[in-house]
């Protein structure tokens, strides 16, 4: 009977590209270099929609295992749209053979970490073409144990459209192949390009995300979480994927994960509405908590000091008392269900006393409604940035003072 061999899809390769978070280009460059490892732009793209669709269309080419034409073909209009057709369209090549390899690398690198304590011994492997650049070709070949330095610069890839890889060895069988195993980095070894000059493996499968914006932080989470399951990987189980989590995220991150699921399951910031009808028909607190947005990317970038995340949620005692107040400064109904839409395009102010932030915006004349928010509160078991206050104030009060200082 003939047996038919049917190649795998590289799940290291397509789990680090399900978890990374989409972004116009301009906020990608905000970044720093080893955040932009988990983060997708594609310069000349700014609408969602078709970034998007970039990057899903990438993720079912690395499944599939499509070629470069292939692909190409699924977003033609995209490309003509954008003149990357003709002598441009090595835009599209970029886009393609770039992010392939380097969710190829960073699968690799995963499995590679793997079995670092029977096969320490890496050597870059370059392709030896009149295609290669000077960068590979100064390295093709270089050996270095599995934890040298050399790896946090030089793990491909190295530049645009880099081919280059890295094999695994164990010490016996680099020593009968004559392996030279190297310890220093030799000066004539060419810099990577501008931007690639990271281990894109170590980054994605160690990150720190205290160091991340929390939106994008918190977005990151949020892919991972979806990846993990037995309906994107059939045949793991769930708690095979948790030991996978505890091995790539600290406590904390473990925690923030977990919060960000229990938002999903109350229905999401798209249930809130629903929500405040609810508690204002029964006109009674019950301890619920619910998420009421996300604190946007403009306002977090001018903070000292990221929250855990951007999440926002509100307690219905909190949302009763919005509608109650009586120094004639409540809210009606439909203000405390618009919070949500107004998170975007609102003036956001900083508490220099309190500290918390101040979400406001214009009621009518002087009147200003102000939602008092507060920085990384206990939830439940986690952590989130909560609604504590809301109400009606004059203009001048968020000016006179120097206690608010606008964001």
């Amino acid at each position: 009977m003939a047996v038919e061999l049917k190649a795998l899809p590289p799940r290291e390769a397509i789990r680090f590209w399900a978890a990374k978070v989409p972004m116009p280009a301009q906020e990608f460059y905000t970044l720093a270099a080893e955040q932009r490892v988990n983060a997708f732009a594609v310069s000349g793209i700014a609408k969602l929609d078709q970034l998007l669709a970039v990057h899903d269309s990438l993720g079912r080419a690395m499944h599939e295992g499509a070629s470069f034409q292939s692909w190409k073909k699924s977003l033609p209009d995209l490309w003509k749209s954008k003149g990357w057709v003709g002598p441009n369209a090595y835009r599209v090549s970029n886009i393609f053979h770039t992010n392939i390899q380097t969710a190829y690398n960073v699968g690799r690198y995963r499995q590679m970490m793997a079995v670092a304590s029977e096969r320490p011994i890496w050597t870059y492997i370059g392709v030896n073409d009149r295609r290669q650049s000077q960068i590979c070709r100064r390295l093709n070949g270089r050996s270095y144990p599995y934890d040298h330095e050399f790896w946090k610069t030089y793990y491909p890839p190295n530049h645009f459209r880099c081919r280059s890889t890295v094999s695994s060895q164990g010490v016996a069988q680099a020593e009968r192949a004559g392996v030279k195993v190297l310890e220093e980095i030799p000066a004539d070894v060419v810099q990577p390009e501008n931007g690639f000059d990271t281990n894109p493996g170590q980054t994605h499968y160690q990150p720190d995300l205290s160091k991340y914006p929390a939106l994008f932080k918190q977005q990151f989470l949020e892919g991972m979480n979806k990846f993990y399951s037995p309906d994107t990987l059939p045949g793991v189980t769930r708690g095979q994927f948790g030991e996978l989590l505890k091995k790539t995220l600290r406590q904390a991150d473990l925690q923030d994960m977990q919060t960000l699921v229990w938002a999903e399951e109350q229905g999401g910031v798209g249930g809130y509405r629903n929500w405040v009808n609810q508690v204002l028909s029964r006109q009674a607190a019950t301890g619920e908590v619910y998420p009421a947005g996300n604190l946007p990317l403009r306002v977090l970038g001018k903070l000292q000091q990221q929250p855990r995340l951007a999440l926002v949620v509100v307690d219905d005692q909190a949302l009763l008392h919005m509608v109650r107040d009586l120094k004639k400064s409540a809210l009606t109904a439909a203000e405390i269900a618009s919070i949500p839409e107004k998170f975007a395009g609102a003036d956001w102010y900083r508490d220099k006393e309190d500290p918390a932030l101040l979400l406001t915006w214009l009621r009518s004349g002087e009147n200003w409604i102000k939602v008092v928010i507060r920085l990384d509160q206990k939830i439940g078991k986690g952590i989130a940035n909560r609604i504590v206050s809301a109400g009606v104030v004059k203009a001048h009060n968020l000016e006179v003072g120097g206690r608010y200082g606008k964001l």
